[in-house]
């Protein structure tokens, strides 16, 4: 990804690296006949959670000399924190849903 959106430059070493990493993945997706799908749909969402987090890596990565180490530590926090509560308690938590 950062290859796409910083423009670095792709070397062999890194490229058979991330092949190797999502090639292992999808081992671990493939091969749990006996889990339940609840553990699959735990997995998946784990799996976005950590692309969103890349995306955010390497966009901090991209702007981080713009700002200063404060503003790029609780900017996110303040915005994604209600967000979090937010969708925590529609989407997971039946109970406190109906006092929304």
């Amino acid at each position: 990804m950062s290859n796409i959106m910083l423009k670095y430059e792709l070397i062999i070493k890194i490229g058979i690296g991330v092949t190797t990493g999502f090639i292992g993945v999808l081992f671990l997706f493939l091969d749990s006949h006996e889990i339940s799908n609840d553990i699959r749909t735990g997995d998946l969402i784990i799996l976005v959670a950590v692309l969103f987090w890349s995306c955010n890596a390497i966009y901090a990565k991209k702007i981080i000399h713009n700002f200063s180490s404060p503003q790029i530590t609780w900017y996110p926090m303040l915005f994604g924190l209600p967000l979090f509560f937010l969708f925590g308690v529609l989407l997971f938590d039946d109970p406190l849903a109906k006092y929304l």
